[in-house]
This record gives C-alpha cells, sequence and structure tokens, in this order.
C-alpha cells in the first residue's frame, strides 16, 4: 500500500536495511542496523515493484551502524558497511 502510494512521486530511494531480533530474555525485541542486503528489507523485491510502476530511482545508502568501542573502530564500520552496501546495491541496479 506504501510503495502504490509513493510509488508515482518516487525520484530517490533511501536504503536503510536492518534486523528485529528478539532480546535474549524474550521481553521484548532489538532493532538495528544492518549494511544493505544483510538485514531483514526486501530491496530487490522493493526495487521490482518500483519498476512495475515505471521508476528507476537513484539509491541513497542510510546506514545506522552500532557505536563501537572508539571513535575511529566506529568510522571503520561504517566505511566497512557503506563499501559493502554499494556493492550490493550495484548489483541490482541494472541502469
Amino acid at each position: 500500500m506504501v510503495i502504490a502510494s509513493l510509488a508515482p512521486y518516487t525520484i530517490d530511494l533511501h536504503c536503510k536495511d536492518f534486523r528485529v531480533r528478539r532480546a535474549h530474555h524474550r521481553m521484548g525485541f532489538t532493532i538495528e542496523g544492518a549494511p544493505a542486503g544483510d538485514g531483514q528489507l526486501d530491496i530487490p523485491a522493493l526495487f521490482a515493484r518500483l519498476e512495475g510502476f515505471g521508476k528507476d530511482p537513484n539509491a541513497i545508502i542510510e546506514l545506522w551502524t552500532p557505536p563501537a568501542a572508539t571513535w575511529a573502530a566506529t568510522v571503520e564500520l561504517e566505511n566497512a558497511w557503506a563499501i559493502r552496501s554499494v556493492g550490493y546495491l550495484r548489483s541490482l541496479i541494472t541502469g
């Protein structure tokens, strides 16, 4: 429903992959970011749905990188996620 409503206006697609996991104590969930293609967002299906509306949007990567022990380690992790995400999204974009 959301895709059908917004697809006619889509120019850019912001991709922010994620994981939802049950908390170890089974009382709630943890939601965390993931590199594009490593989480639960079905990005190929999303692209296919947009293609069905005649859309070929730019893909903009949004990362929700968890903080590491140091600022430098966090930046290193985010860089690794960015490289991985770009590679994955490029494999899906045909144009």
